[in-house]
């Protein structure tokens, strides 16, 4: 009889539990508050973006075959590191995809964005100069549903 009230209370509890987590992770997303629209951030800010690598991404997939990156999520707040360039020149050709949130997309060193890339579904190249340190590749999003294809040479 003891050993059925533990069992019970450990199963609620662990229940509580997991519906605690779901619900921080619910709140945890960023609202869009600009409309369909219009894909620019407007909580994250440039300083967000370059001190921070604190996401949160639902239905999420990425796959990478012949230096080519595919990435797509369905729910994505917050700034995720996707690549680091460590050294030397290499070229980055990037093709983003937004279908709904806020998303920006940069290249930045850890005190100042470099580039921004255009979030018009077309593919952009740029040259990335990492001699004089680390350069990185991230993105930035409120409750942004995208996709995004890039290959580093």
């Amino acid at each position: 009889m003891k050993g059925k009230n533990i069992l019970r209370r450990g199963m609620v509890g662990l229940l509580c539990g997991i519906l605690l987590l779901c619900a921080a992770s619910c709140a945890a997303h960023y609202a869009d508050t600009n409309g369909d629209a219009d894909f620019s951030l407007q909580t994250l800010t440039e300083e967000d973006i370059l001190s921070k690598n604190n996401y949160l991404q639902t239905m999420a997939s990425q796959s990478t075959a012949n230096n080519k990156t595919k990435v797509s999520v369905g729910k994505f707040s917050g700034v995720r590191i996707l690549h680091i360039f460590r050294s030397g020149t290499h070229t980055l050709t990037v093709t983003p995809g937004v279908t709904a949130g806020n998303l920006r997309l940069v290249l930045c060193t850890e005190d100042r964005i470099l580039h921004d890339f255009a979030l018009t579904g077309e593919e952009q190249t740029f040259t990335v100069d990492a001699s004089a340190g680390s350069v990185f590749f991230k993105v930035a999003g409120e409750s942004a549903e995208f996709s995004l294809d890039y290959v580093i040479d």
